[in-house]
């Protein structure tokens, strides 16, 4: 029983001791009809994320990570009290507090060091400073001295940043070099800007917060580098054919074309008549945009090819996801607040069915003829039968379930406030397994080459990455902001 059910008894006795029930009555009921939509209820980036934008509009970004070079080296830990760059023989710090690293609780050898936002400029060193420093020894840890108890490291070659850039700086820790004899320690430490490599085997994390696409190799598990994308990017969508992603910049009613074979903006797409597209998908195809206009209540389509508005239609309150049924030449919307998912013709935007659902529908899945929802404030996954236009079921899984995604012949759920990720097997109307990972998980994306679901988590700013074959936590890659869109090339 809920915090709320509890306190309704105790509330009315209260109330009818003090004959006040009237005002109280009143209270109740606005209860009633708030808290259905608090809690599990839609949000936007900037509300469910934390960060810090690019610094205004002449900023930048800075990414610093750390890379171990041998994982299976000296199990060293390293105390960090502060971390500084330098731009024209001054030195700014951008280490927002100390931190701690262990090379043994690095997953992938990686760790991000510190991220903020800098002025344009040229930047050509590091300057690192240690506290402490420690080795696991026979189940113990022995704390070792340190040689220089600060580091300066060039970076070469020296890093340009420009005017709403994101970079990233990569520093490359020799383990084993750094031990001198048994007691002494003098880190050994090179610096260099990103490399991101050639299209393939690559994540895309998209950050609103910051303005920044991190970009991660799935054979390594590692960031390799950032974009800065201004207008608060949210939601990917790739076309491999057209060498080509979609970037959605929600504040400035846009869709950022990257060319995926140089990481460049070649293109900028207006979304006309929005006031806050929130949401977006592309049909199978990639000629047509599908775009969710939130707090206008419309779905846009949009024509890739000539970048003009193809459509748009007035939904019912809050549009919240979209996906394309290709075998069934719809289109599926959940409205969380008007607790309806509408089935549209993809091409005029015709309403074709109405399905009335539980509280809060927002993610969907198709598998065959089903069509699975979410309902996050009832914490189940509602199954509509496409064919036979009815419900088959619902099922109970986590706590405020948000988003669904079907790899290697299993559903995935993510339990938004529960921390966890459902596994359901299709056609079940059961829970197989449940998967905790912490924080707030919410978008997913997947290499089926590797057998990885990358999970955006909110809370924990990170994309915790789960290993499908045993189905367990396989690591976390820290972005230092909150991620919301994803996309992976295989």
């Amino acid at each position: 029983m809920s915090a709320v059910n509890l306190l309704i008894p105790k509330l009315m006795y209260t109330t009818f001791q003090s004959k006040k029930f009237h005002s109280v009555w009143i209270l109740l009921v606005v209860l009633g009809l708030v808290l259905p939509f608090s809690g599990c209820s839609p949000q936007s980036g900037a509300e469910y994320s934390s960060g810090f934008r690019t610094g205004g509009t002449e900023g930048a970004r800075l990414s610093v990570f750390l890379n171990v070079k041998e994982s299976s080296g000296p199990q060293v830990w390293l105390r960090i009290t502060d971390i500084e760059i330098r731009k024209d023989n001054l030195w700014t710090s951008i280490a927002s507090k100390p931190l701690e690293v262990e090379v043994g609780r690095m997953d992938w050898g990686q760790a991000m060091l510190a991220g903020g936002p800098l002025t344009p400029g040229r930047y050509d060193s590091l300057r690192i400073t240690f506290d402490k420093a420690a080795i696991h020894r026979q189940g113990k840890l022995v704390f070792l001295s340190l040689q220089r108890p600060v580091l300066e490291i060039p970076i070469s070659p020296a890093i340009d940043l420009k005017k709403h850039d994101s970079q990233s700086i990569f520093v490359t820790w020799d383990v084993a070099a750094s031990i001198a004899g048994t007691a002494f320690i003098d880190p050994v430490m090179s610096a260099a800007p990103q490399s991101i490599p050639l299209v393939a085997d690559l994540a895309y994390a998209a950050c609103p917060d910051i303005d920044t696409l991190y970009v991660v190799r799935t054979d390594k598990g590692r960031v390799c580098g950032s974009m800065g994308i201004t207008g608060r990017p949210t939601y990917l969508a790739l076309d491999r054919s057209r060498n080509r992603l979609y970037v959605l910049a929600t504040d400035e009613s846009a869709i950022k074309v990257i060319e995926l074979s140089t990481s460049r903006l070649v293109d900028v797409i207006r979304v006309p008549l929005t006031t806050e597209p929130g949401f977006m998908t592309l049909s199978p195809d990639g000629i047509w945009a599908y775009i969710l206009d939130e707090r206008g209540h419309y779905l846009i389509r949009m024509d890739l090819r000539s970048g003009s508005l193809a459509g748009r239609v007035r939904l019912g309150s809050r549009p919240e996801y979209v996906i394309y049924l290709p075998d069934h030449q719809r289109l599926a919307v959940s409205t969380a607040f008007s607790q309806t998912v509408f089935l549209l013709n993809p091409e005029d935007l015709t309403i074709k069915e109405t399905v009335s659902v539980g509280s809060s529908p927002q993610g969907l899945l198709v598998w065959k003829d089903f069509l699975y929802i979410t309902e996050s404030a009832s914490n189940t996954i509602s199954i509509y039968d496409l064919g036979r236009r009815k419900m088959k079921g619902s099922l109970n899984v986590g706590f405020c379930p948000r988003r669904l995604f079907m790899s290697r012949g299993h559903i995935y759920v993510t339990n938004f406030e529960g921390g966890s990720v459902s596994v359901l097997l299709p056609g079940q109307i059961s829970v197989l397994k449940e998967i905790r990972v912490g924080g707030t998980p919410m978008e997913m994306a997947s290499s089926v080459n590797r057998r990885w679901l990358y999970v955006g988590n909110q809370g924990s700013q990170e994309v915790t990455v789960i290993d499908l074959t045993p189905g367990r936590l396989a690591g976390r890659i820290a972005l230092g902001s909150a991620p919301l869109g994803l996309a992976v090339i295989e």
